[in-house]
C-alpha cells in the first residue's frame, strides 16, 4: 500500500535533490528546473515500481527513465546529456548503506558490514546498469536508424 503522504514528500526530495546537486554542479540555470522534472519522473518511477520489484530493480527501472529523459532533454535543448545525468543519479547514490558499512566497520559487526556493503554495490550496479543499457539501446537504435535512412535515400537517388 503506498502511503500517499510519503510519496509526495519522497517525489519533493527527488525534486530538491536533482535541483541542489544541479546547483553544487553549477549547471546553466535555464537547466535547472528541467533537472528537477527529471528528479521527480525518475522517484515516481522508482515509488511505482518499488510496489512490484525490490529496491535494485526499482533503481535500475528508476535510472533508465533518467537516462531516457535525459537525452529527450538533451536533444530538445540542445544540451550536453551530462547535465540532465549527473544531477537527477544523485537521487540514487547509496549513501544510507555506505553510511552503514562504515557504521558497522567501527561497531566490528562483520554480518551487518557485509549486508550493507552488498546493499550498496547492489544499488550502485543497478544504476551503472540502468545507464549503460539504456546508453546502448541508444546507440542501437540511433546505427540502425541511421542504417535504414542510408539505404533508403540510396533507393530514392537511383532512377
Amino acid at each position: 500500500m503506498i502511503n500517499l503522504h510519503h510519496s509526495c514528500l519522497m517525489l519533493f526530495a527527488g525534486f530538491l535533490i536533482a535541483i541542489s546537486a544541479s546547483i553544487m554542479l553549477e549547471v546553466p540555470k535555464q537547466f535547472i528546473i528541467k533537472n528537477g522534472i527529471t528528479g521527480i519522473m525518475a522517484e515516481a518511477v522508482y515509488l511505482i515500481s518499488h510496489c512490484f520489484f525490490n529496491e535494485t530493480i526499482s533503481v535500475f527501472i528508476a535510472c533508465l527513465m533518467i537516462t531516457f529523459i535525459s537525452h529527450l532533454f538533451a536533444r530538445i535543448l540542445k544540451a550536453p546529456v551530462t547535465i540532465f545525468y549527473i544531477p537527477a543519479f544523485f537521487i540514487f547514490v547509496p549513501g544510507a548503506a555506505i553510511y552503514e558499512i562504515a557504521y558497522y566497520l567501527i561497531q566490528f559487526d562483520k554480518v551487518r558490514t557485509g549486508d550493507a556493503l552488498i546493499e550498496a554495490l547492489n544499488i550502485a550496479g543497478a544504476v551503472a546498469l540502468g545507464i549503460f543499457v539504456s546508453d546502448s539501446f541508444l546507440e542501437i537504435y540511433l546505427a540502425c536508424k541511421k542504417k535504414y535512412h542510408d539505404r533508403y535515400s540510396e533507393r530514392n537517388l537511383r532512377p
